[in-house]
């Protein structure tokens, strides 16, 4: 019988868990990881992460409020993908389209006065949805997580995107700095580990 690894993150900060899953992951000798944390936010943290590497990923929460992410190995998913500059000749399509990644982490757009910033990053934000081809993920950070929280006037443009298909990733521990716990309207709530992920991957990062 294999041997269920088990790692406990209960008090442990974004994004420890998700990190020491990982490196658990890389091991050649883990066929299953059992991950305990203390907050929703870390399981699904965690549970995408090992969902992107194509492991199996379920999550129980106890009475306690502390929740079991069960990692279990599975299948390889897909054949490699092309390079960005490599044409495929079997169906006549050109160079994939750059990663176009947002970075928004304020809620003002650029320096200066606080209601001109407001306003420009309300017609920032609008102006996204008209923008062909879309871009791929939009990263909320630091006082930009206001923009996806309750409150806000821009959530239903911001689902208007996640609703196009873009990915739309607030910070966790800047949601929890400014007091946002529980009030997120769009995209869910990320760590700084995907978020340095997708921002390092990128092929062009925007930044207002």
């Amino acid at each position: 019988m294999t041997e269920v690894k088990k790692i406990d993150m209960r008090g442990k900060a974004c994004p420890q868990p998700v990190v020491e899953t990982r490196k658990a992951l890389f091991l050649p000798d883990t066929e299953e990881l059992s991950v305990i944390v203390d907050n929703q936010a870390s399981s699904q943290n965690v549970k995408r992460m090992a969902a992107s590497m194509g492991w199996e990923v379920d999550v129980e929460e106890d009475d306690g409020g502390n929740f079991t992410v069960i990692i279990v190995k599975g299948e390889s998913k897909g054949a490699r993908e092309p390079d960005s500059d490599e044409s495929c000749p079997a169906c006549e399509i050109g160079p994939a389209p750059p990663r176009v990644v947002v970075f928004i982490a304020s809620d003002l757009f650029g320096e200066g006065e606080k209601e001109l910033g407001s306003i420009l990053m309300r017609s920032f934000v609008k102006t996204l949805k008209q923008l062909d081809p879309l871009p791929e993920c939009i990263v909320f950070a630091n006082s930009g997580v206001k923009l996806t929280t309750e409150g806000s006037d821009l959530v239903a443009d911001i689902k208007d995107l996640e609703s196009s298909g873009v990915q739309i990733l607030s910070c966790g521990t800047c949601i929890d700095y400014y007091h946002l716990k529980g009030k997120l309207q769009a995209g869910y709530e990320s760590n700084m580990f995907e978020i340095a992920t997708i921002l390092a991957s990128a092929d062009r990062l925007v930044r207002p």
